[in-house]
């Protein structure tokens, strides 16, 4: 019983789980607002290369 108390391989684990989600979390988000960025961007170039 005495090792199982002892052992910090799973709260490990699950600490670096824990920080690859929250990561991943904050990768989606920000690749959202950078998308709408250069949304618009393109837009505004279809724009002036078709004289619109």
């Amino acid at each position: 019983m005495g090792r199982f108390v002892d052992a910090q391989t799973g709260a490990t684990a699950i600490e670096y789980g824990l920080l690859i989600a929250i990561l991943g979390a904050g990768l989606i988000v920000g690749t959202d607002g950078i998308a709408v960025v250069i949304t618009d961007m393109w837009d505004g170039i279809n724009g002036n290369v078709t004289g619109s």
